[in-house]
């Protein structure tokens, strides 16, 4: 088509513009060239403006900072200064020096390049006097130095710092805010004068974008609409089918909407088809070979998997259905009360093995007694063989039972190993080919175990089940435990109610006893109390230092002049073992004095006592072994040997 003419048409580089495709590539082409020119010239005038301003900023930018860093250099300087008349040190003057010979002309030179780069005569004139202004204040430190170094009087030293280094300091400052100032001016005019032209760059533009989209719309519609009147038939009959009627198929054409035509009417009649797989879905099936797509195209693909995917919900719905029942079933059978373990849960092993199809079984619930480790304990069971049925207890730690009640989840297995278990029957013996181990758990606990065994698999939502449900069973299993421990503390509340009113009389009388007992008590105790209270005030007046300690060296007792001699308060003594009062090298003598001596004799023995300072005493020490309470005791009275002057210190040794 692009390369044939007609007599009622024009071929323009062997387009044809009878043809749609001629006249979409035609205005396409139009569109194209006219985007590119404004493109082209929108992009350098855009670059032309924006290196223009780029390089307005790095003209400013140098001169700004360089105004800046000399002016830091300057307050460098004045600290300086300041540094070397206080502080005398040589240093601050040679890094002043420093400064004044390479830091500030270095910085002055590299201001003055910017300026002159500028041509601007204002800001050169602004600059001839900050350089006037740098030379005084180097003259005006130079000369605050000499002066300093001839120690001249302060008078002279406050005056050319105070007057002259100030007042040319603070005209510099002003005359580099005037140069950063007019440099201001400076660059916003420039950038002003930027704008304004971009501005008309703007506006050509926009004129030259609107007068090409005049110029391609007007093209456009004339060669377009012609082409429209040929596709008016086909939009009515694609409305119709939006509207979600069937229209009559397209009539046969031999032009360029013959195509359309053809493939419109395939189209129409896949959609046909299509209505009869809905219908057919709707009652259930799910077959796609009444579909005439090809297999690999996008729809034909997607109706194959909207085909699966339907088959799959509705398996899934029926699946969930089947779990939804078996649960409420299970409910109401758990619901009823039972009076014992074994009962309930024989009930809901027959219940389980036939709603699972299942041909063996076992129900097991842990027994946690005080004096064992945990072990299950079989309370119900479906088909077991002897030797199964026999063992009736197993530990926790054993088999697939020990593993689910360890793991907390279930176990499925569909591969079980050989003479695992047997399924006898009149016929022989055969052995399951599947197992399923379900913990019961309530909360964090697992009340109980179920093992089931089937000639079949186990499903995935059939395992689903049996792991909701073990949440209901091991709930109802909690239950009932407490409820018979419930009952079973309630006899034993009633035994024991019985009890209590048979000795509610001898408790009364044995109370009687114990009031006269306690009075009595109470008569004594206020005797020993005064007598101990007179013997604590003869112990405390006691002038010589004493003592008492337990057979391990606990110090019981110690009067005020012991306090008073080794300088500790008494409440910080008692407790406490009598080794902190002696010597390093007397601890083991003392506790060896201890043991050898005669319970009769008089033990006198010298040793070294510490101070509460760390100070060390020596000291004559007599002790004397009692006994009261089955408890002995050592009182040991102490008696200085040497005058208070006489103390050794541990520290000076």
């Amino acid at each position: 088509m692009a390369t044939e003419s007609t007599t009622s048409g024009f071929s323009v580089f062997k387009i044809n513009l009878n043809s749609i495709q001629g006249t979409v590539t035609f205005s396409f082409m139009i569109t194209v060239l006219i985007s590119t020119l404004t493109i082209i010239y929108f992009n350098y005038s855009s670059n032309y403006y924006h290196q223009n301003k780029i390089s307005i900023i790095q003209q400013s930018y140098p001169i700004q900072l360089y105004s800046s860093q000399l002016l830091q250099q300057i307050k460098a300087s004045e600290a300086n200064l300041n540094r070397y008349f206080f502080f005398k040190d040589d240093s601050f003057q040679k890094a002043n020096k420093h400064l004044w010979m390479v830091s500030i002309p270095s910085y002055k030179d590299s201001l003055a390049n910017y300026i002159v780069k500028t041509e601007n005569e204002g800001l050169n004139l602004i600059y001839i006097e900050v350089a006037k202004n740098l030379v005084e204040l180097d003259r005006i430190q130079n000369e605050l130095k000499n002066q300093f170094n001839l120690n001249s009087q302060p008078e002279i030293l406050d005056s050319l710092y105070k007057i002259e280094w100030t007042k040319t300091s603070k005209i510099l400052d002003d005359n580099l805010d005037k140069l950063l100032l007019e440099e201001e001016k400076r660059r916003l005019k420039r950038i002003e004068e930027q704008e304004e032209g971009k501005a008309w760059l703007d506006f050509f533009t926009i004129l030259f974008i609107s007068i090409g989209v005049l110029f391609v719309y007007f093209i456009g519609y004339n060669l377009m609409r012609r082409e429209f009147l040929k596709i008016r038939d086909v939009r009515k009959n694609i409305e119709t089918l939006a509207l979600g009627d069937l229209p009559k198929p397209l009539p046969p054409s031999q032009n360029e909407f013959g195509g359309v035509s053809y493939y419109f009417n395939e189209l129409l009649a896949n959609i046909e088809k299509l209505k009869s797989f809905i219908d057919e879905t709707g009652k259930g099936s799910f077959k796609t070979d009444i579909l005439n797509f090809p297999p690999k195209s996008e729809l034909g693909t997607s109706l194959l998997q909207m085909s699966e995917n339907l088959g799959t919900i509705y398996d899934e719905e029926r699946q969930q259905n089947w779990v939804t029942q078996g649960l409420n079933k299970f409910s109401s059978i758990l619901q009823v009360r039972e009076t014992s373990v074994q009962s309930l849960a024989q009930k809901v092993l027959n219940e389980l093995v036939h709603h699972l199809d299942a041909i063996q079984g076992g129900f097991f619930v842990i027994r946690n007694d005080k004096d064992e480790d945990p072990y299950f304990e079989l309370q119900a069971s479906y088909a077991y063989g002897k030797e199964k049925f026999l063992k009736k207890q197993m530990s926790t730690n054993e088999g697939m039972l020990g593993r689910a009640y360890q793991e907390k989840d279930l176990i499925y297995l569909d591969n079980l190993p050989q003479h695992y278990t047997k399924i006898s029957s009149a016929l022989g013996d055969t052995e399951p080919n599947t197992l399923v181990v379900v913990p019961l758990k309530h909360k964090d606990n697992v009340e109980g175990v179920i093992e089931l065994a089937s000639m079949n698999e186990f499903s995935f939502y059939e395992r689903d089940f049996l792991d909701k449900l073990s949440h209901d069973i091991g709930s109802a299993l909690d239950s009932l435990f407490t409820n018979l421990k419930n009952e079973e503390l309630l006899a034993d509340t009633r035994e024991l109610t019985e009890t209590l009113k048979n000795r509610e009389s001898e408790l009364q009388q044995n109370t009687q006893e114990l009031i006269k007992t306690r009075e009595e008590t109470e008569r004594k105790l206020n005797s020993t109390t005064s007598e101990l209270q007179y013997f604590n005030t003869i112990f405390s007046s006691v002038p010589q230092p004493i003592l008492v300690h337990t057979s391990h060296g606990k110090i019981m007792q110690a009067n005020e002049a012991f306090s008073f001699f080794l300088g500790y308060e008494v409440d910080e003594l008692l407790g406490k073992n009598i080794n902190r009062i002696l010597s390093g090298t007397d601890k083991a003598r003392y506790k060896e004095t201890l043991q050898n001596r005669s319970s009769q004799d008089l033990g006198v023995n010298q040793f070294m006592m510490k101070t509460s300072d760390d100070d060390e005493i020596p000291v004559k020490i007599f002790q004397k072994e009692t006994e009261a309470n089955h408890q002995r005791f050592f009182v040991i009275l102490i008696q200085p040997l040497s005058e208070p002057n006489f103390v050794i210190s541990t520290k000076n040794n």
